[in-house]
Parts: structure tokens; sequence; C-alpha cells
């Protein structure tokens, strides 16, 4: 019975010795996003991206409004084949203008997609570099924990913002979306002897 005790206070001072040394940490992925140079380039491609598809899709509305409206004026003058030749072309006009502003709409999602992925592996990376040179046991993002110490967990916003600053940045790619560069075709075999 006496060994029994001992082992268990000794059980429970080896788990609370143990545990006053566990790290904890808490980053706002939010702000180190929000403020990283990828993030506020990228919001900007996407924006410019934006209005030059809002641009030219004004501009397929203002077209097909025109037609539309040139029609209606005409159309009680005009033999019945003409007539529904026009109504097809307005068809095909909308499907076109619809059509377009569903891919543009996609095309928009699918970048921001990319961006908020490419930012995210970024602060992965440089929350685990945090973790394994500071001996943090856990780092969670303090903006979707439901309660975060403040005694017993620190704040490592900054030293993941230093190490994102000192991380080699991906390659930029210059490629535009939705166009395939063709690989270079393979060197010619040499003939035999």
């Amino acid at each position: 019975m006496l060994r029994k005790i001992a082992l268990s206070l000794l059980l429970i001072c080896s788990v609370g010795l143990f545990a006053q040394d566990l790290k904890f940490g808490h980053v706002s992925i939010q702000d180190l996003a929000s403020s990283m140079p990828e993030m506020i380039d990228g919001r900007k491609k996407l924006d410019d991206t934006s209005k030059q598809y809002e641009k030219e899709l004004a501009q397929m509305y203002s077209d097909l409004n025109k037609k539309y409206t040139e029609f209606t004026s005409a159309k009680d003058s005009l033999p019945e084949s003409i007539k529904n030749r026009r109504i097809e072309e307005l068809q095909g006009l909308e499907q076109r203008f619809n059509n377009f502003k569903q891919q543009s709409s996609e095309e928009i999602q699918k970048q921001q997609s990319e961006l908020e992925r490419s930012v995210m592996e970024m602060i992965v990376k440089a929350v685990k570099a945090v973790g394994d040179e500071n001996g943090y046991v856990y780092i969670m993002d303090k903006n979707s924990a439901l309660y975060i110490s403040s005694t017993k967990s620190i704040d490592v916003t900054e030293l993941v913002k230093a190490k994102l600053k000192a991380m080699p940045k991906p390659a930029a790619t210059t490629a535009k979306p939705g166009v395939t560069t063709p690989k270079p075709a393979a060197p010619a075999a040499k003939p035999r002897r």
C-alpha cells in the first residue's frame, strides 16, 4: 500500500514537472497574412484582373443592349426570317455574355484560392520553424481559439513575422492563367555507329 502511494506521488510530481516545461504559443494568422507583401501584391493583382473582367463585361453588356434596342425598334418592319436570325444572334450574344461572366468569376475565385493557399503554406512553414527553434509544443491561431491563457501562452506573431521576412521568397510565375507553356522538345537521339 505504501508502495502504491509512493509510486502515485512520484507520477504526480513527474507529470507536474513535465507540464511546467511545456511551452505554448499563439499567433494571429489573419494579421500575418494581411501584412505579407505576397498577399498585398496578390490582392492588388486580383483587383486589377477583376477590374479588367468588369470592363470587358460592361462592354459586352453595352453591345448586347445596343443590339437589343436596335432589334426592338425595327422588329415590326423586319421579315420573319431576318427577325428570327436576329433573335438567334441576340440569344447567342446573351449566352456568350453569361458564359464569360461565369468563367471570369471562376478564374478570380481560382486565383484567390491559389493566393491564399500559397500564403498559408508560407505561414505554416514559418510557424513550424519558430516552434522548432524555440521549443514550443503547440502554436495555435488566436482567432480560432475559444480561450487562450495570457499567462501560459505566448504571442509569437512577431517571431513568425521575422521568420517570414527571412524566408526565401517563392519564384514568381510569369505565365498567364489558363495559358500553358509548351515543353521543350527532347533532344534528338544520337545515331548509333
